[in-house]
This record gives C-alpha cells, sequence and structure tokens, in this order.
C-alpha cells in the first residue's frame, strides 16, 4: 500500500513537473516577439532622427529640395478655382462683370475711386467686348469701349462719340509680331524641368563642406525660432559651376532644342554651338562680386528661412506655420512684410519699417456657385491701415466680380463702325475733338499740365 502510494506521488510530481514547464516555453517565444517588434520600432525610430538629424541638416540638400518644390507652389497656382478655369477655358462665351470700390484716406487729400467693368469673349471665334467706366470722386475720368473682331480692333469714348471707330489689326501689328505670338502661343513644353536643372546645378556646385554654421534666432509672427544659420560664399567661380551644369542639362533636352528652334527659326546646331560658347566664358573672371547665401534649419533639420546677404545687408524669405516672412536687415535693425494664411479665404499682411512706419492689411476672399459650370461670383474686400511716425490712414478696397457663361458675344453696337484709315477729313476732325473733349481727353489732358508744371517748378529750382 505504501508502495502504491509512493508510486502515485511520483506520477504526480511529473505532472505538475510538466504542465509548468509547458508555459515557460509559450513566455519565452512571446517574450522574444515582443523584443523583436520593439527593435524593429527602435531601429526605425533611429533610422527617421538619424536622417532628420545628418541627413535632413545638409544645406545643400535642403536647398535643391526647396528648389524642386517650387514645382509644387506653381501646381498649387493651377489648382486655384479651377472651376471657374474650366469653363474660361472650355472655349464657350463667357462674360465677366467686375466692380471695384477704392475708399482712400481724406487726410491725403485723395477722392474715393470707382471702377465698372465689363467684358464678354468668345476664344475660338477670336471675338471680344467689353467696356470701362472709372470715376474718382464725382468726376467722371473714363467711360470707353472696345472690341475685337474679324481681325479688327474697335474703339468708342461713350460721353462723346456715336458710333465706334475701327482699324485693321494687321496695321497695327507687324506680321512678325504677329507670327511670333502665335508660335509662342503654340509651344508645349514642361517649363518646370528647368527648375530641376536649376536644382541639380546647385547640388553639383555645392557640398556640405562649404557652409559654416552658427546658432541664432529668426523671429517671425513676433516669435523667436532657435535656429542654425548655414552660409555659404556665392562667387564667380560657383555661378560659373552652377550655370555651366544648368546649361549642360538644357543642351541634353531634346524638347526644349526643338522649342528653341521653333522660336529663333535658327538650326539646332548653331544654338548648341551659342549655347556651349558661354559654357565656355569664365564667369569668375567677370563677377568679382561676393555674397553670401544663408540657410536657416530648426533643430529638427526643416528649412524655414533663405537669404542673401552683402555689404552688412541681408535680405531673408522665411515661412513658419502658415506665415511668410520677407525681411531686411541691415545695422541690427530689421524691417518686414509678414504674410499670415487665418484660412484659406483671409490672409493679413503685417508691415514693420524699423517700427517707424507699420501697417496692417486683411484680406478676404469668397467664391459664391450660383450654377455649376454656368456661374459664379467672387468677391474681394481689403482693409488696410498704415501708421506714419505716429499718423494712421487708412483705405479698403471692395469688389465683385461675375463670370457667366453666354450664348454669343453682342457685337451689335459695333455695326457702322468707321474705318480709321478711310476717315474724310470733317470726319477726322470730329473724332479729334470727340476725343478732346471726352472725359479721358481731358484727365489726359490735365496731367499732362500738371506734369509740365512740376518740371518748370523743378528747373526754375536748379537753375535758382
Amino acid at each position: 500500500m505504501a508502495k502504491k502510494n509512493t508510486e502515485e506521488v511520483v506520477e504526480t510530481t511529473e505532472t505538475v513537473s510538466n504542465e509548468f514547464v509547458a508555459p515557460k516555453k509559450k513566455c519565452n517565444k512571446t517574450l522574444i516577439c515582443v523584443i523583436s517588434c520593439v527593435a524593429v520600432l527602435l531601429v526605425s525610430a533611429l533610422c527617421f532622427f538619424g536622417y532628420k538629424y545628418f541627413m535632413g541638416k545638409d544645406p545643400v540638400k535642403v536647398t535643391s529640395k526647396a528648389i524642386r518644390g517650387l514645382k509644387d507652389k506653381i501646381a498649387d497656382v493651377k489648382d486655384d478655382n479651377k472651376e471657374i478655369a474650366k469653363m474660361m477655358e472650355s472655349g464657350d462665351p463667357y462674360e465677366i462683370t467686375t466692380n471695384v470700390k477704392v475708399k482712400l484716406p481724406k487726410d491725403l487729400g485723395l477722392d474715393d475711386i470707382k471702377l465698372d467693368v465689363v467684358a464678354q469673349i468668345d476664344q475660338n471665334k477670336a471675338q471680344g467686348i467689353g467696356s470701362v467706366k472709372a470715376m474718382i470722386g464725382k468726376e467722371l475720368v473714363a467711360d470707353l469701349s472696345a472690341a475685337i473682331n474679324d481681325n479688327k480692333a474697335f474703339f468708342k469714348l461713350n460721353n462723346t462719340m456715336n458710333k465706334f471707330y475701327s482699324v485693321s489689326m494687321e496695321d497695327a501689328l507687324t506680321e512678325f509680331e504677329t507670327a511670333d505670338f502665335d508660335k509662342l502661343a503654340k509651344i508645349d513644353y514642361d517649363g518646370t524641368k528647368l527648375i530641376d536643372y536649376l536644382a541639380d546645378a546647385f547640388d553639383k556646385a555645392y557640398t556640405k563642406k562649404d557652409f559654416s554654421k552658427e546658432k541664432t534666432e529668426l523671429t517671425i509672427d513676433e516669435k523667436d525660432i532657435k535656429v542654425t544659420k548655414y552660409t555659404a560664399t556665392v562667387d564667380g567661380k560657383k555661378l560659373d559651376t552652377i550655370v555651366d551644369s544648368f546649361l549642360n542639362s538644357v543642351l541634353k533636352d531634346k524638347d526644349l532644342m526643338k522649342v528653341l528652334v521653333e522660336i529663333s527659326e535658327e538650326d539646332e546646331a548653331d544654338i548648341k554651338d551659342a549655347i556651349k560658347e558661354l559654357i565656355n566664358e569664365d564667369l569668375s573672371e567677370e563677377f568679382e562680386e561676393e555674397f553670401e547665401y544663408n540657410v536657416y534649419l530648426t533643430a529638427m533639420g526643416d528649412a524655414i528661412g533663405y537669404g542673401f546677404s552683402a555689404q552688412g545687408v541681408e535680405f531673408l524669405i522665411a515661412n513658419h506655420k502658415d506665415v511668410t516672412s520677407l525681411q531686411v536687415t541691415a545695422q541690427g535693425m530689421t524691417a518686414y512684410i509678414e504674410i499670415k494664411e487665418e484660412s484659406d479665404n483671409h490672409t493679413v499682411i503685417t508691415i514693420n519699417a524699423m517700427g517707424m512706419i507699420t501697417g496692417k492689411i486683411d484680406i478676404k476672399t469668397g467664391l459664391k456657385t450660383i450654377s455649376k459650370n454656368k456661374e459664379y461670383e467672387e468677391t474681394l474686400d481689403i482693409d488696410g491701415s498704415l501708421t506714419v511716425m505716429g499718423q494712421t490712414y487708412k483705405a479698403s478696397l471692395n469688389a465683385t466680380s461675375t463670370i457667366k457663361k453666354i450664348s454669343k458675344v453682342d457685337l451689335s453696337d459695333t455695326k457702322g463702325a468707321l474705318d480709321i484709315e478711310n476717315l474724310t477729313d470733317s470726319q477726322y476732325y470730329e473724332f479729334e475733338k470727340a476725343i478732346e473733349k471726352s472725359s479721358l481727353g481731358k484727365f489726359i489732358a490735365s496731367f499732362e499740365k500738371s506734369s509740365a508744371l512740376t518740371q518748370s517748378s523743378i528747373l526754375d529750382d536748379v537753375n535758382y
């Protein structure tokens, strides 16, 4: 009985032992998986921050990246109001009506300005007609209409002329100018490639060793940002390298060569020879002046400022958190203009010229769809104030534009127009008198008289 009990005890012990060992092995596998995941994440993080701190801090790389980034800026501009652009580029006739009101400081003796513009355009038929009416205060400055149709230009001063006058556009433009315009209109070339050529040229001219560095601060939007300033000298030798590299890229661009041949009407071989002559020129002999190129990087390697300095004056453009700052610093004093994007349709511009001149301009835009793909309304409201030596001046501009599709351009008013080239003596006399009596003619005459008096006064002071 005792022996049996002993065997049972042994079996029980083995069973317990086996049950304890099994979960221990499972725990080791889990631990290995966790350590592996943590290691991968840690290596990834080290790679990322390593890039930021070592690769990202290379002033050459951040500069060429910024140059290439200009292509994105161009694309962003093209995307603005793309619905309206699509409607206008469709080739269908459209009409634009714009009303502008400008309020100027009364204490400067300036009158308000009012401008009304209407235009109808049909690109496919090369037709267009429009009118402009401008007032300064209560005085009518201009009230005129103009049109283009059937290769003729039409003109009318609405307050003194009963009919349009016409002139042949072939007479107004030489055949050479017209031909050149047609060539330019037909050019199909991706100009953004030139931006890449410039970035490549900068990469070739500079290395990180060309830059010295120092810790400093940039003030943007009244905030001091700690940065590292990298500085490299720009001289004739460096410019020569950049120009040569850029032109060599141009030489290899077959599409660009075709465009240059089309525009210049020269042989491709002659064009290439001319470019090679430029490459062979030594700019270092002609460009004796030196200046400095500056790049400002944050601790994370993000470039927030680019500038040039010479003879103690630095020009800088910086960007930080939706604020673009244009700065000029001389003798430790800074003047700046800052553009802050409060939202997609609201921008604030701040001006500070070393405290002597300060100002703020508030810009708001609006876009309203009246009928999709048929009619839109855009608004622009600008309110500004400028303080000069303690005196504050305020001004504003409010503009509304309506863009809509129309069935056709209304050119009925141009029927019966008088050809200027075939006017009789009496008709030409009436034409000249109509211009003199018109509000535009009087304004021009008044302006010329004022300019003549000013010049006479200056001459009298000089002679005295």
